[in-house]
């Protein structure tokens, strides 16, 4: 279950929100969602656009990795938007897309690394880092991502 109070120390008397996001505060998410585009290029490339939600968050991205045992992730990128309309941003910066063993619960498994690259609301001026760690299974994924952000620059 998501921590959505990104802070604990917020009953703190004279706390404020912006010196808690300094210290970068994290929390996990379970998402589940779908496949709702899919490419494969004539390179072995396949590229997809994913939608979810989960715990109060909605999460929109998109990620291509060559076909194989073991794809290296090459780019992608990922939004989260919380029930409060706060948003994170986020680029990949390495990870994989593995084939799962025969008769797992997936075809896929992904394990992903992303930067935090900037947010609204909340999450102006953020950064940070988002790991993922997920399944494909035909047309649906789910994934629980580890966030850690915070506004360290000023």
């Amino acid at each position: 279950m998501a921590r959505l109070s990104l802070c604990p120390a917020d009953t703190l008397p004279g706390h404020h929100e912006r010196e808690c996001m300094s210290a970068r505060p994290a929390f996990t998410i379970e998402i589940a969602g779908d496949v709702v585009e899919r490419q494969e290029l004539l390179n072995r490339t396949q590229m997809l656009t994913l939608e979810g939600t989960g715990d109060g968050w909605a999460f929109v991205g998109d990620l291509s990795w060559k076909l194989g045992p073991e794809g290296r992730a090459s780019e992608g990128d990922i939004t989260l938007t919380s029930a409060a309309g706060d948003e994170l941003f986020a680029s990949l910066c390495g990870g994989n897309v593995r084939e799962a063993a025969a008769g797992a619960e997936a075809d896929h498994l992904l394990s992903l690394e992303y930067e935090v690259d900037g947010g609204m609301g909340a999450y102006a001026e953020s950064n940070g880092a988002i790991a993922l760690e997920g399944r494909l299974r035909g047309d649906a994924f789910s994934a629980q991502l580890k966030v850690t952000a915070g506004n360290d620059r000023g």
